[in-house]
């Protein structure tokens, strides 16, 4: 395994960082996964905007070539892996921010199996939901659209779970935000996911899934919803960098399923196929 260390490709056992460095000390970066498939890093336009606009909202000044560092790491041989390219503030100073970062870009790397129609996704089994104690952050405290490299409220959320593989994470208002790490989406009458109105990061592949929906003319909806909402829901999936998971129970209430999470892993596999590996037959070619 190697990982890109401010500007090196190393090999893990030899990837450091400064004990100095603001994304150790505080959380002060922003990150962003991208999933490589085949040498080709998926929907690489949509997750370098999706990085300058956390970036932005940290005031954390954006490389420009981030491109060029995971370019690096395919040319070294990464050819199917999950990148979290993470982009910190630097060293320098306590609590108080410096005046001029110097920025420090780490993109660590963990090894996948081959995905799309040929391949397989990296779970064995559908998720179970747990709905959890801990909070999302307020996103008047860090802006909800800034994915950043403090994750205590996930670790505490994966935390308490038992009999369940993912949490179900609530904000303070007791509005479904999705998982601890996983846009969420759920379908009844139609194809339901948290509003961006409540404290609910805007991942690249909750986009996706809502561009599938309307390429099959499947009708979607926004809004706030409750842990009983998705109890009651027939089908329900999880939309990460590595693809979309279906649920199969949440809170221990099995979801009775049904033909569109089902539908919709098959059209992301046909897409994952096409734009990575060479196929030709891309659902979202003309979205």
């Amino acid at each position: 395994m190697i990982h890109h260390v401010d500007g090196v490709v190393v090999p893990a056992d030899e990837a450091t960082l400064s004990v100095d460095d603001r994304g150790a000390r505080y959380g002060d970066a922003a990150v962003e996964p991208v999933r490589v498939h085949g040498g080709v890093p998926h929907a690489w336009d949509a997750h370098a905007a999706r990085l300058r606009t956390s970036l932005d909202r940290l005031s954390i000044p954006a490389p420009d070539d981030l491109r060029a560092r995971v370019d690096d790491l395919i040319a070294a041989g990464v050819e199917e892996a999950l990148l979290s390219v993470s982009v910190t503030r630097g060293t320098g100073g306590g609590l108080t921010p410096p005046a001029e970062p110097d920025p420090t870009v780490v993109i660590r790397t963990q090894p996948r199996d081959r995905a799309g129609v040929a391949g397989s996704p990296p779970w064995d089994a559908p998720a179970r939901l747990q709905t959890v104690t801990p909070r999302r952050v307020s996103d008047r405290s860090v802006p909800a659209d800034a994915r950043t490299g403090a994750r205590l409220d996930a670790v505490l959320a994966r935390a308490e779970l038992h009999d369940a593989d993912e949490a179900l994470v609530l904000d303070a208002e007791d509005r479904v935000v999705g998982g601890a790490d996983a846009a969420l989406l759920f379908v009844d009458d139609a194809l339901h996911t948290p509003s961006l109105d409540c404290p609910v990061e805007p991942r690249v592949a909750r986009s996706l899934a809502l561009d599938l929906a309307a390429a099959e003319g499947v009708p979607t909806r926004e809004g706030p919803y409750t842990p009983d909402d998705v109890r009651s829901a027939d089908e329900a999936l999880l939309a990460t960098a590595d693809g979309l998971r279906p649920v199969a129970a949440v809170d221990g209430i099995d979801l009775p399923g049904g033909p569109v999470v089902p539908l919709f892993a098959r059209l992301y596999d046909r897409h994952v196929e096409a734009v990575c590996h060479g196929g030709v037959d891309d659902p979202l070619a003309d979205a």
